[in-house]
C-alpha cells in the first residue's frame, strides 16, 4: 500500500463531507487507505465519518476518547499500513492531484519528504492568500532541496501539506506532542531537519480553512480561538521547543542559518496573530500577553535576526520587550488599518516609505526593507494564439513603487517543469501599460487621508511561448509560467498569478487542447489555471 491518509475528526460536521469528498478524489488511482479518527466528537461528525467509511472501501473509521488532534494523529499512525503518511484536518480540503504528484515526486527523486504550497479558504470557500507560505515558496526555485540549502523552509511549519515516508518517520521516532495547541511546528521542523532532501511542489495542493474574525458556529478550528492563555503559553512553548532543538545541535552544518531563519519567522509571522487584534481584549489580558511574549522574545531572539528584519518588526519587538502596551496597540492598529496605504516617495532615487513619527520615531525608512515579505503583483491581461505560439500580455509591479518607463525594472519569463525543475526560457519584451496606472495608480492614505498617485506606465510586458519548445521537451507534468524580476525594491523569481476574465475565457475555450502530432506520436498539452489563478500548461 502506497499511502495512509490520516484525518482526525472532531466537531466539524459543517465541513466534513466536503473534506472527505476531496480526499476521495485525491486518492483516486492510488493504492491508499484513509483513516478517519473520531476523537470523541460531540456533534454528529462521528456518525458522518462512520457512514462515509461504510460506503467507501478505502475509508476506515475508528473511534477513540477525546484526546486532541495530536492524540488522534498518533492513534492513526499506529494503525497505518502505507509506505507514506499524510495528514488532513477535517475542516480543510485538498486538490485532486496532491497525493498522486507528491508520491510521484518522492519516488522520482528518492526523497523522504515532499511538500506542496498552501492557500487559505474562508467559511464561504473564498480563496485567500497565505502569507507564510507565500514567503516560503516564493524563495524556492529547485524541485529538490533541503532546509540546510534553503533555510527559508523553517517557515514551513505545518504537517498537512506534506507526504512523509513512514519508515523515515519511525526511524527518527517522531510523534505529535499531546495536550498542546500548535503541535505541528516542532514536528515540521524535525522533519525538515532530518530530511537530507525534500521534494517541492509549488502548486496549491492544500486548502486550509481560515475563519473570518466574526465567524463562529461551535465547530471552528481549534487553532483559531483568540485570547486564550493556554493558546499563548502553548505557542511560546512550541517555539521554544524548536529553538532548543536547534541550539542543542548548533555545531551541525547549517544550524546557525536555520536558527536565524526560525527567529525571523517568530518575530515576523508567529506572534502576529497573537497580538494583531489585542485591542479587543481587556487590559489585564493585554498586559499578560505582552509580558509573556516580551519575556520570550528578549530571551530567544538574536540581534542578527533583528538586523535583517524590517523597521515594523523591530518596532513590534521593542514595544513588546519593553512592555509598552499603549504604543504597541497603536502600532498594531496602524499596521492593520493603514500600513498598505502609506505613501512611498523617491528620495535620491531611492523609494522611501513615509511613516507616522509618533509611532515609528522617524518619518521615513527604505521601502525595500519594509516590503521584503512581499512579491510583485502579476496579472495576465490578454492571451492570443497563432498556429504554434501563444502571446501573453501582462503586467508586473509593486503597489506604490513607480515604474515610469519600461527600463525601470527587468523582467524575463520562463516555463518551469514542476517535476524536474527544467526551464524553457521565453521571449520577453517590456511594453507601456498606461491602463494599469489608470486602474491602480491612485491610493488614499488611511493615515493622513491624502490622495497619492503612482505611475505604472512601464510595468507591462509581452511574453511569447513557442509551443514547439514545449511539445519537443521530454519532461511531462505541469509547466508553470514564471518570471525573474529586478525592481527598484527587490529582485527574485515567482510564478505568474492572477488572470483577467478575458484571459480566462481564452484559456478555457481556445487553449484546452494543444496537440502536436509528429513521427513519434501525439503530444498533448492543455493550458490551465488553478484556484489561485496560477497559469500552467499540463503536458501528458
Amino acid at each position: 500500500m502506497d499511502l495512509s491518509l490520516i484525518i482526525p475528526v472532531y466537531n466539524t460536521r459543517k465541513w466534513l463531507i466536503e473534506c472527505l469528498d476531496s480526499a476521495k478524489a485525491a486518492i483516486d488511482g492510488i493504492d491508499a487507505e484513509v483513516l478517519l479518527i473520531d476523537d470523541g466528537s460531540t456533534d454528529d461528525s462521528g456518525l458522518i465519518a462512520k457512514e462515509y467509511a461504510e460506503k467507501n472501501p478505502s475509508f476506515h473509521y475508528y473511534h477513540k476518547e477525546n484526546g486532541g488532534i495530536s492524540s488522534a494523529r498518533n492513534f492513526g499512525i499506529s494503525h497505518a499500513r502505507g509506505k507514506y503518511l499524510a495528514f488532513l484536518d477535517s475542516d480543510d480540503k485538498v486538490a485532486d492531484w496532491i497525493y498522486r504528484d507528491m508520491l510521484y515526486m518522492s519516488e522520482l527523486h528518492g526523497t523522504p519528504l515532499a511538500i506542496c504550497n498552501v492557500t487559505y479558504i474562508n467559511e464561504k470557500n473564498k480563496v485567500l492568500a497565505a502569507p507564510l507560505y507565500q514567503k516560503t515558496f516564493s524563495n524556492l526555485s529547485d524541485p529538490v532541496t533541503s532546509i540546510r540549502t534553503d533555510p527559508i523552509l523553517a517557515y514551513d511549519t505545518s504537517v498537512w501539506n506534506k507526504l512523509i515516508l513512514r519508515s523515515f518517520w519511525n526511524e527518527h521516532d517522531l510523534s505529535f506532542p499531546e495536550g498542546y495547541f500548535f503541535e505541528d511546528g516542532p514536528v515540521a521542523l524535525r522533519l525538515h531537519w532530518y530530511a537530507d532532501k525534500v521534494s517541492i511542489l509549488p502548486g496549491f495542493g492544500y486548502l486550509y480553512r481560515k475563519y473570518s474574525e466574526h465567524y463562529h458556529d461551535g465547530s471552528g478550528s481549534v487553532t483559531q480561538q483568540v485570547f486564550s492563555m493556554k493558546k499563548l503559553q502553548d505557542k511560546l512553548l512550541m517555539e521554544k521547543d524548536i529553538l532548543s532543538f536547534i541550539k542543542d545541535r548548533i555545531d551541525e552544518p547549517g544550524a546557525r542559518e536555520i536558527l536565524n531563519s526560525v527567529q525571523k519567522k517568530i518575530v515576523g509571522f508567529s506572534i502576529e496573530p497573537l497580538i494583531m487584534n489585542l485591542y479587543k481584549a481587556d487590559q489585564k489580558v493585554q498586559e499578560q500577553f505582552i509580558s509573556q511574549i516580551g519575556e520570550f522574545l528578549s530571551e530567544e531572539i538574536s540581534e542578527k535576526a533583528l538586523e535583517e528584519l524590517s523597521l515594523y518588526h523591530n518596532s513590534k519587538y521593542r514595544l513588546l520587550t519593553s512592555g509598552n502596551r499603549e504604543s504597541l496597540l497603536q502600532l498594531m492598529n496602524h499596521k492593520r488599518l493603514a500600513w498598505r496605504t502609506m505613501p512611498v516617495i523617491e528620495q535620491d532615487d531611492i523609494p522611501m516609505l513615509k511613516l507616522p513619527v509618533n509611532i515609528y520615531g522617524r518619518a521615513m525608512t527604505p521601502a525595500a526593507k519594509e516590503l521584503q515579505d512581499d512579491i510583485p503583483l502579476t496579472r495576465i491581461r490578454h492571451i492570443n494564439k497563432s498556429e504554434d505560439k501563444i502571446f501573453f500580455d501582462m503586467t508586473v509591479y509593486y503597489p506604490r513603487i513607480n515604474v515610469l518607463q519600461t527600463n525601470i525594472q527587468k523582467i524575463s519569463a520562463f516555463l518551469f517543469c514542476e517535476f524536474t525543475g527544467e526551464k524553457i526560457e521565453l521571449k520577453t519584451e517590456t511594453r507601456l501599460s498606461p491602463d494599469l496606472t489608470k486602474e491602480c495608480g491612485t491610493i488614499v492614505c488611511m493615515d493622513d487621508f491624502r490622495v497619492y498617485r503612482y505611475n505604472y506606465d512601464g510595468a507591462g510586458c509581452n511574453i511569447t511561448v513557442d509551443l514547439n519548445d514545449l511539445w519537443k521537451h521530454p519532461a511531462k507534468g505541469r509547466w508553470h509560467l514564471g518570471i525573474n524580476y529586478e525592481t527598484p525594491v527587490a529582485k527574485g523569481s515567482r510564478l505568474v498569478r492572477s488572470i483577467s476574465p478575458a484571459a480566462k475565457k481564452t484559456i478555457t475555450e481556445d487553449l484546452s487542447d494543444l496537440k502536436s502530432v509528429n513521427i513519434d506520436g501525439s503530444t498533448e498539452v492543455s493550458a490551465k489555471f488553478d484556484l489561485r489563478e496560477s497559469f500552467y500548461f499540463e503536458k501528458y
